[in-house]
């Protein structure tokens, strides 16, 4: 019965941990994208 809840416990805290890792990919991927708009937008003007 107790190795269970250590089991549930660690499966809560790898979930959060992914669900961490996939929040920072999407803000650096939106970074990248903001990022490549300027350069083609000052380019495009320049």
């Amino acid at each position: 019965m107790e190795g269970s809840s250590i089991a549930s416990k660690a499966n809560l805290t790898l979930s959060e941990f992914e669900e961490d890792r996939c929040i920072k990919l999407e803000v650096s991927l939106r970074n990248a994208v903001v990022i490549l708009l300027f350069q083609v937008f000052t380019m495009g003007f320049l």
